[in-house]
């Protein structure tokens, strides 16, 4: 169901009229069929695999189809996939890198590009809660993670120190 509902957002341009029911089925389809084409075990498993797959899909997309600039909604959203991405695997942080990296590009180069020409001290305090926002969500989950480990004497298995 999570890997389904990551993608339920993308949907927002489907409204309901008559003749786009056979549109609306087929998007349905390719939503539930498409986690199978790359994980044929995807819904008889029990690996976080696919779902770290699709998480780092979802947050992909966000960033590539957003159109205009980003909003706090989308910081928010981005931030929390960050963040689940990390709680779900340790190699997590790795690809939650990738994604800062190319939300980074993509909003300094790209969607916000006008607001850091015309910088004000009000645009200058949005900009830098923009950036810190995803930030926060890594390290937030990085170490809040850590310490329940720690604080319930679990012992780590399969995981090395990154």
């Amino acid at each position: 169901m999570f890997g389904i509902a990551l993608f339920i957002p993308f949907l927002d341009h489907l409204k309901y009229e008559k003749g786009s029911i056979i549109k609306i089925i087929l998007y349905v389809t390719i939503i539930i069929c498409a986690p199978i084409i790359f994980f044929d075990n995807y819904y008889n498993s029990v690996y976080i695999d696919a779902i770290l797959g699709l998480t780092f899909g979802f947050l992909l997309l966000k960033i590539l189809a957003q159109k205009e600039k980003y909003e706090i909604f989308d910081i928010l959203v981005i931030s929390l996939g960050l963040f689940t991405l990390i709680l779900e695997k340790d190699v997590g942080i790795f690809l939650a890198l990738i994604i800062l990296i190319i939300y980074f590009i993509d909003m300094i180069f790209f969607k916000n590009k006008e607001e850091f020409k015309n910088m004000n001290k009000k645009k200058a305090i949005k900009l830098v809660a923009y950036i810190l926002l995803p930030i926060l969500g890594i390290i937030i989950a990085k170490y809040s993670w850590s310490y329940l480990i720690k604080v319930n004497n679990v012992e780590v298995m399969f995981s090395r120190k990154i």
